[in-house]
């Protein structure tokens, strides 16, 4: 995987369906920066932990659950390997 590839998804964030851009920050963590815009001043900061589950480490957290949050962390997973570079 190459690190700092942000890559574009469509996805469910407070009932709405955007443009998301995530990119991967650090291979070892599992942790994620997810923008809403390209220079989003807010980004989420998302981290894999121990037990499978993904915990916001950023100030913000888009108003999003717990289990929303561990439900995105899966999909950018998922994802992540299929996205060219952008």
């Amino acid at each position: 995987m190459d690190l700092m590839k942000t890559f574009k998804i469509r996805y469910p964030i407070n009932g709405e369906e955007i443009d998301i851009y995530a990119q991967l920050m650090d291979m070892k963590h599992r942790m994620y920066t997810i923008e809403r815009e390209p220079v989003d001043p807010r980004p989420l900061l998302i981290e894999r932990q121990d037990d499978g589950t993904w915990k916001v480490k950023s100030k913000d957290n888009w108003s999003m659950t717990n289990s929303e949050i561990t439900k995105l962390g899966e999909t950018l997973e998922r994802e992540y390997p299929h996205h060219p570079p952008r």
